[in-house]
Order: C-alpha cells, then sequence, then structure tokens
C-alpha cells in the first residue's frame, strides 16, 4: 500500500500496543522540571532509563470520549475506549433499559492490521496475561460486535505458531518452501496476463497486490526480511504471571522476526497479587489498594513498585525488540511501540491527564528520547498522528465530534 512506511534498509514496520489497567502513580512518572530534551523518568518508570533514548514520554492526553458513557462500570468503559477512542455500542437489555455490549469501533491495533492486512500470514497477533475472553476484558475490536481477545496461554500461542518449525525436519521445511513459491510463482504468472487487460485503475490496485506478493515471496525465500528468525524457547513450565510475560514476549519478538505478523498487542488483565514481589502489601488485593488511593507512604510506595514491575515488563519487549538485528539496524528501529494504560489514576478510574509511552525507531519516523506535554489533548488525536508516523494521512480517528487534529510534534 502506499502508506505503507519502510525503513531506508526496506525492511517494513511493525506497530505493537502494551496495555494494562489500574492506571499509576500520575506524579511519579517524570520527575518535575524537565524539559523536551532534558529530563529523567520517575520512580515508576526508572526501569526504563536505559531505554530513554528509545522512548517519547507523552502527558497531557485525555481519553475524550469516555464522557459518552459515563457514569458505566469505570473499567470497562475505559478499557473499550482506550484503543478505539469511541463510545461504547449499546443495545437493549430486555428490562427496558439498555446495556453496553461492545466497543463503538476498531481500535488502533486493527486499523493498522486492515491496512497491512494480507502480507503476513497473520495480519495480527494478541497475546494476554490473564485477560480472558469477556466482552468487557478485551482491549482490541475490529468492530462493532467484532472483539479480538487475546491467547492468555502461552502453550498454546507456541502450538499455533511455532510447533510446525520446532518440530519439522530441514528437509520437510525446504519442501514447504517450494511448495509455497511454486503458489506465489502461479499467482505473479496470473497477474502478468491480467495486467495487460485492466484499466488504470485496476492496473494500480493490482500493482500494490503484486508488491504485497514480492513481500512474501521475500519472506518465504529468507532474503534479508526474516534472516533473524528462530524458533523461540519460551520456559512454558514457569505458569506464573512473570514466566507467562517473559514467554509470550518471546515469541511475540519472534513473531515479528519472522514477519509472521506486522502488528502484535500484549495485554495485562485479572492481576490482583503480586507474589513474585514478596516485599509488597495488599492486605485485600491490589484492586482495591488502587482504589484506597496513595494515602499512606507505605501503600504509595508498593503501588509505585507493582507500576514499576510493568514498566520492567516493557523494557524487557523493548530489549528484546533491540537483540534481533535486521540490515543496518535492528527490530527495534524498525517498529512502533505503544504503551496505553486504561487509566490516568486508579483510585478515582480518571481518563484525563494521561500518560501515553512510544518506543522504537518507528522506521526513522520517531525520535526518542523526549517528553512532549500537552493540553488535553484527545487521544483520538493522538492516534491520528500515529497514523501519519505509518504513513497514512488521516485527520481523524475514533468519534469525529472529538477530533481536532494529528498532535504535532510526535513525528
Amino acid at each position: 500500500m502506499p502508506g505503507v512506511a519502510r525503513a531506508a534498509d526496506g525492511f517494513p514496520l511493525r506497530f505493537v500496543v502494551f496495555t494494562h489497567g489500574q492506571g499509576t502513580i500520575t506524579d511519579a512518572m517524570v520527575q518535575p522540571g524537565g524539559t523536551e530534551n532534558n529530563w529523567a523518568f520517575g520512580e515508576v518508570l526508572a526501569s526504563l532509563t536505559p531505554r530513554q533514548p528509545d522512548i517519547v514520554l507523552i502527558e497531557g492526553i485525555d481519553d475524550a470520549t469516555n464522557i459518552l458513557d459515563t457514569p458505566y462500570n469505570g473499567h470497562t468503559r475505559c478499557r473499550l475506549h482506550t484503543l478505539t477512542a469511541q463510545g461504547m455500542h449499546w443495545e437493549p437489555d430486555g428490562g427496558g433499559g439498555a446495556s453496553p455490549t461492545s466497543a463503538g469501533g476498531p481500535s488502533i491495533d486493527q486499523v493498522l492490521a486492515s491496512r497491512w492486512g494480507g502480507q503476513t500470514p497473520y495480519d495480527s497477533l494478541e497475546f494476554g496475561i490473564s485477560v480472558g475472553t469477556l466482552t468487557g476484558n478485551t482491549y482490541t475490536w475490529k468492530g462493532v460486535g467484532q472483539p479480538v481477545p487475546p491467547e492468555d496461554s502461552p502453550q498454546a500461542m507456541f502450538d499455533r505458531l511455532f510447533l510446525d518449525l520446532a518440530t519439522a525436519s530441514p528437509a520437510e521445511i525446504a519442501a514447504r518452501v517450494d511448495r509455497r513459491q511454486s503458489v506465489l510463482d502461479a499467482v505473479k504468472s496470473q497477474f502478468d496476463h491480467l495486467m495487460p487487460k485492466l484499466g488504470s485503475e485496476d492496473r494500480l490496485t493490482l500493482a500494490n497486490h503484486l508488491e504485497s506478493i514480492r513481500g512474501l515471496e521475500q519472506a518465504v525465500a529468507g532474503g534479508t526480511l526474516g534472516d533473524a528468525c528462530l524458533v523461540p524457547t519460551p520456559n512454558l513450565a514457569d505458569t506464573s504471571v512473570p514466566g507467562d510475560t517473559r514467554a509470550h514476549i518471546d515469541m511475540l519478538t519472534m513473531s515479528l522476526a519472522c514477519d509472521m505478523t506486522r502488528v502484535a498487542t500484549l495485554a495485562f488483565g485479572g492481576i490482583n497479587e503480586f507474589p513474585w514481589l514478596p516485599d509488597l502489601n495488599f492486605p485485600t488485593g491490589w484492586h482495591d489498594s488502587v482504589h484506597a488511593g496513595p494515602v499512606t507512604p507505605e501503600l504509595r510506595t508498593d503501588l509505585i513498585a507493582s507500576y514499576g514491575w510493568f514498566a520492567e515488563q516493557f523494557k524487557y519487549l523493548l530489549d528484546s525488540l533491540a537483540a534481533v538485528p535486521e540490515g543496518d539496524g535492528t527490530l527495534l528501529d524498525h517498529t512502533l511501540i505503544l504503551y496505553a494504560n486504561v487509566f490516568s489514576t486508579g483510585a478515582s478510574h480518571d481518563h484525563v491527564g494521561k500518560y501515553y509511552l512510544l518506543a522504537g525507531g518507528g522506521c526513522g519516523a520517531l525520535q526518542g528520547g523526549r517528553y512532549l506535554s500537552y493540553d488535553h489533548r484527545s487521544h483520538g488525536d493522538l492516534y491520528s498522528a500515529i497514523l501519519n508516523g505509518a504513513g497514512f494521512a488521516d485527520t481523524c480517528f475514533g468519534d469525529p465530534a472529538f477530533c481536532d487534529a494529528p498532535l504535532t510534534g510526535l513525528f
């Protein structure tokens, strides 16, 4: 497609969303007094300091469309708004009222997946940590009534993506490559036969399809794209939350490196205890402690540590992408990663004044190491800017009533 971004060395752009709920401690995200190019992470994000040159920290974003569905349950409402920038879809509930049954439109990841569709075996891959399949827990949507629930099981995801590669002999893999190459050769032959018979508009459409075929051909044959593809070896025996997280990140990284997909999400769901952080004390669970607010120094310290754990997992994701060489750079250089939290302050289900992170090189589009502050701009404007950074000319994302213009200064 004309809008698809590629790096100077020819590698395609990938897009990843990392998301979790329960908000954060907003005054511990960045140290006060910073400027765009001279700033430091606060306590929550301190573990990301070694990766600061790869990250843009964004503050002052409102999930503005939330006002369409207040005062409905904050967790469901904010989760369904976070990546869609749309009001929820409501239907009669049989009792004379109405209930939300779906997000109101596609999420940002699925918009990109649809535009890049057909170029890889999977248009998108969804990895989950204790998310489940309930509609109200789903972050990603193809559209109204079309949830895309994540796969919580690392074993199931490994079997889906890598089992054939892990068990096949070199001769079997070579035979598969030959079969796939022959199919692509046949398709290209049909294109060559059909092209002279078409009008200019149809020729352009077919030319775009042919470009996708060339990308698949490159992936099948090896070439430069996919040279770093390896069967990952996640520790599937460790079924703890940290174990599942590392396993999913290892597989997510290789799914991009192997060009199985160019869009992926990693979503965290129902975590209420942190036994792997033994010094924390949440007597009635993390959820209750979040809603109690930072009322004591001890509780504030423990909440910062729990939020900081997610930042550590985000760093592991960035480190994993950076460890994969591609051309003159790395997989991280050819990826754009969005870190999106459901809330700003979890205690109040607050959806205004949120922090977002963008990371990676974005195929040269994103300059990291910056701290950008916006004055209550809509998250739909953030997402339309992301689409611009991916090479598309969108001026609005989500509900048009909440669109101003794509955020300036990001790319």
